[in-house]
């Protein structure tokens, strides 16, 4: 069953350049949580070389390539490249989407807006509660009230670059989980007056054991859920986008329905230039089996292989797109 297009080129393509950099301990990451494994990664820091990025952005950027991620494992702005990526970005007249924990490491919020703001789509940054004892929880290591006067400053310098005629979006972005499903109607309501365009999250994924605590995915949870969902809209109104904001049910939880959004359309570069379908978790893609690496490999090739457009004829039938939880109802 193949309801899946394959792009002449990727529109949207993720690199994950530091995974190991991150001044947080996000409870939900499988990298730098205080709760996960991280021997499981070894002794040496894992980081993507720029040369393969600039080549593979340069290269895709005259095949249709519009938006560039930076890590989304680790905290982009500590990748030591991550200013040539910008510059590159702008070269080549597509647009950074950076997903950022909101606390402007090393330069600061204002000199990083300078930086940032002119060449984005859209801006993500990560935040959990509206409160520091909820928030701080979850992202151990956070100062919530800076991490709140950044993301305010951050919206003004936005304001500032819409009134030069340019368009970047903020968006306030939480995981979805038990710890914080009280508070998302409050977070919500903090993002509107704050000013966020956006409030966009997703399902954590279960990383660690201690995650299977914390997932909504399961039946118990589908009422206290789809009842926040409907506090959600209603406090939303036409005042802010809500985006990844569904409701679920038995069927969705099985994922007898929905299609996946990325294949054919999104890729992935792990931080040692293997290309990855999907973002789910490293453990779990690595099922899929090896797709080339742009190390060794122009990018458009290995998009272009037999081997990708086997796979993507075929989506649906690997184990780790049975419990994804990114699958959408329609596209």
């Amino acid at each position: 069953m193949n309801i899946l297009d394959c792009y002449s080129s990727p529109w949207r393509i993720t690199f994950e350049t530091n995974p190991d950099r991150c001044n947080l301990h996000c409870t939900m990451c499988d990298t730098h949580s205080c709760k996960c494994d991280r021997s499981r990664h070894g002794k040496d820091e894992r980081m993507l070389p720029i040369a393969p990025i600039e080549k593979t952005i340069r290269d895709l950027s005259k095949l249709g390539l519009k938006e560039v991620i930076p890590s989304t494992m680790g905290e982009p702005l500590l990748y030591p490249h991550f200013e040539r990526m910008l510059e590159v970005i702008k070269e080549c007249g597509v647009k950074l989407n950076l997903t950022t924990n909101g606390t402007f490491p090393l330069k600061g919020v204002d000199a990083w807006s300078e930086l940032i703001l002119p060449i984005a789509s859209d801006v993500k940054i990560s935040m959990n509660g509206s409160k520091a004892e909820v928030a701080e929880s979850i992202m151990a290591g956070l100062d919530f009230e800076k991490q709140i006067d950044n993301a305010t400053r951050f919206i003004a310098h936005r304001d500032e670059y819409r009134e030069q005629g340019l368009n970047p979006t903020v968006t306030m972005q939480p995981t979805f989980m038990r710890s914080n499903l009280e508070d998302l109607p409050s977070m919500l309501e903090m993002a509107i007056d704050m000013g966020f365009d956006r409030f966009k999250g997703h399902h954590v994924w279960i990383t660690n054991q201690a995650m299977e605590q914390e997932t909504l995915r399961v039946p118990e949870f589908i009422d206290r859920w789809n009842d926040t969902v409907d506090e959600l809209y209603r406090i939303a109104g036409n005042r802010i986008k809500l985006a990844n904001v569904s409701k679920m049910c038995e069927s969705t939880l099985q994922q007898s329905s929905g299609v996946c959004p990325f294949l054919g359309r999104e890729a992935w570069v792990e931080h040692d230039g293997t290309f990855q379908v999907c973002c789910c978790p490293s453990e779990e893609r690595a099922k899929f089996g090896d797709f080339g690496n742009i190390n060794n490999k122009v990018f458009i090739d290995l998009w272009d292989s037999p081997r990708y457009r086997d796979f993507v004829d075929g989506w649906g039938d690997y184990e780790p797109c049975s419990h994804c939880n990114m699958r959408v109802e329609s596209r």
